[in-house]
């Protein structure tokens, strides 16, 4: 959004992290083809039509609801006085190409759709788009193959103008080859024997056995931090000391909320601390990232017995990358992946018509895979809470053959993440794949999971971590960093895909199975989806991407193209150089 973006900021007195707001304005300005200040204006009237405060910040709730009294109903006015008064003066409007090519196929089976019934003859198509032809393989695009019979198309996604923008990228997207069908994908699984499978059994463990899984991370942890900081034996947490000595333990707060500097607690492991704890003073140190399950090493004194006074901070353990593997990806090759973020419905409706438009997109850019990450029936969703007409099972197994005949069609292999709020599959962490049947371009994978796709290593998670420790995080800083890479690296020091301890609430860990949420290599690529705004930034050369979601909440989202070219053989180099990334608005 660039300078548009900082003048919806000043316009509306918002600050930086007000980023769902900003989004919401930014939607208003395309979809009803408004500048800032007209906005603005709507924004002052529709305040004083509500007898509110002139000075009033927007809100989600707010903006939507001027949306709905004010903008939505002026819009419906307009084409109405239009339509009556110049049928000829909407052609140019009606000669914008439908991307997903659901007009003309919904044509085909005589069903009226909002922009059919507005015109009395097949609207021109735009010269520089060809049409699409239309032969059986266009069946398994009609969003009604997807969607309970009781499904209505969803007016504001429908009605959206920015369909294609790429709204960021990273690396040298003009350059990228974002077509090579030389290349065959392959797709293994990068440690088999850590996979989970859906007959697991899961919440079986026992008191005892968590906790002997959490002192052996602590021991582990800890001793890498003695090695790479050449430190000495770790002190007793539970002794005092007039000089600096070395302490060890998981970061630890006396409550549930947020942690902050006065409540800093660290529990030291069995064997050097007999798991006791102590409180810990940073007011002396400059820089620190601390949250709860975090494990780290201090420098510290403690005349009185009663808290540590940190002098300095150990807290991050280098991660070892896998060598890449040039057979699969040689020097000259580009592999190309579409990445997407559920939810795949809008708010106002279960029908699948925003995975139509994605896989529309599949269809026209033809990437080698798509990663689709849940949740794909939402259990947030009313419609599906509410959901009469056939069970969840039948509903889901429909999407998933939609989107098997597309993959076929294309031999585009499709990779498919469940999420703990797909309604229908179980909510623990890590959480088994769905339960359908995997075919030579569809595979259902854990998450979390550490893929191998033509020797590139994938690390992909339905599960909001970066949220989730964002909101349990304390940190102070000299040299102001970039949010998501501290907490991204956090997750490479820990080795885990879920370092935080006790888990955010949506999050049901088993700790049984925790082996297969470690992280015992740093991923090339790493998939992170979060309700932050999406990102693309590079970690200590691993590209890290959040596509964002694939809806906001009645509107279209966005997703994520992806492009690596190599450019030599080399087993140990960077990919960051040969990786292209685009954001992409549905």
């Amino acid at each position: 959004m660039g300078t548009l973006s900082e003048e919806l900021k000043s316009k509306f007195q918002l600050e930086d992290d007000e980023n769902d707001v900003l989004d919401k304005l930014y939607e208003l300005l395309h979809s009803y083809k408004l500048e800032v200040s007209d906005l603005h204006d709507h924004w002052i009237a529709f305040l004083m039509t509500k007898k509110m405060d002139l000075v009033t910040k927007p809100s989600l709730r707010l903006a939507s609801i001027m949306q709905r009294d004010v903008l939505a109903k002026k819009a419906i006015a307009a084409t109405t006085t239009t339509n009556n008064n110049n049928n000829n003066s909407i052609t140019e409007i009606e000669s914008i190409e439908d991307p997903s090519g659901f007009e003309d196929m919904m044509s085909m089976y005589n069903v009226k759709t909002p922009s059919s019934m507005s015109k009395s003859k097949k609207r021109p198509r735009s010269p520089d788009i060809p049409k699409k032809s239309l032969n059986t393989s266009f069946n398994a695009l009609l969003p009604e193959l997807y969607s309970p019979k009781s499904a209505t198309p969803p007016r504001i996604f429908k009605d959206r103008t920015n369909s294609g923008e790429c709204v960021l990228s990273f690396g040298n997207v003009t350059s990228a080859h974002w077509s090579d069908t030389s290349l065959k994908c392959s797709f293994d699984l990068f440690d088999a024997s850590s996979v989970l499978t859906n007959s697991i059994k899961y919440m079986f463990e026992k008191k005892h056995d968590q906790a002997e899984y959490l002192n052996d991370q602590i021991d582990k942890v800890s001793s890498q931090l003695k090695q790479k900081y050449e430190l000495e034996e770790f002190h007793h947490i539970g002794r005092s000391s007039q000089a600096t000595v070395t302490i060890a333990g998981r970061i630890c707060g006396e409550c549930e909320s947020r942690l902050n500097a006065q409540s800093i607690i660290l529990e030291g492991s069995h064997d050097t601390s007999s798991g006791m704890t102590c409180p810990i003073d940073v007011s002396e140190l400059k820089d620190y990232s601390l949250f709860p399950g975090q494990i780290v090493a201090f420098d510290a004194i403690n005349p009185n017995g009663k808290m540590f006074m940190a002098k300095k901070i150990y807290d991050n353990v280098p991660l070892q990358q896998a060598p890449l593997v040039p057979e699969k990806l040689p020097k000259g090759s580009s592999l190309n992946i579409l990445i997407a973020a559920g939810p795949f419905l809008t708010t106002d409706s279960i029908m699948f018509e925003p995975l139509t438009d994605l896989l529309n997109v599949c269809q026209k850019e033809k990437p080698h895979m798509c990663i689709l990450i849940g949740p794909f029936l939402d259990e947030e969703h009313t419609g599906i809470q509410t959901l009469k007409d056939e069970s969840y099972e039948t509903m889901f197994t429909r999407v998933c053959q939609g989107i098997k005949e597309i993959a076929e069609q294309l031999r585009c292999t499709m990779v498919l993440v469940p999420s703990a709020r797909d309604v229908h599959n179980t909510p623990i962490y890590p959480q088994p794949p769905f339960e359908y049947g995997e075919s030579e371009f569809m595979h259902f994978v854990t998450d979390p999971s550490l893929l191998s796709i033509n020797g590139v290593v994938f690390g992909i998670t339905s599960t909001d971590v970066i949220f989730h420790i964002s909101n349990s995080e304390c940190f102070a800083s000299t040299n102001p960093m970039n949010r998501f890479k501290r907490i991204i690296r956090h997750l490479f020091s820990q080795q885990s895909f879920y370092p935080l301890y006790p888990s955010h609430n949506d999050v049901s860990i088993s700790f049984s199975l925790a082996e297969s949420f470690e992280l015992p290599t740093k991923p090339h690529v790493l998939i992170i989806p979060s309700q932050f705004r999406y990102f693309v930034v590079d970690v200590d050369d691993c590209c890290c991407i959040n596509p964002g979601n694939l809806t906001k909440r009645e509107a279209g989202g966005t997703f994520a193209l992806m492009n690596i070219h190599r450019s030599n053989n080399d087993q140990k180099s960077s990919l960051i150089s040969d990786t292209a990334v685009k954001i992409v608005r549905v």
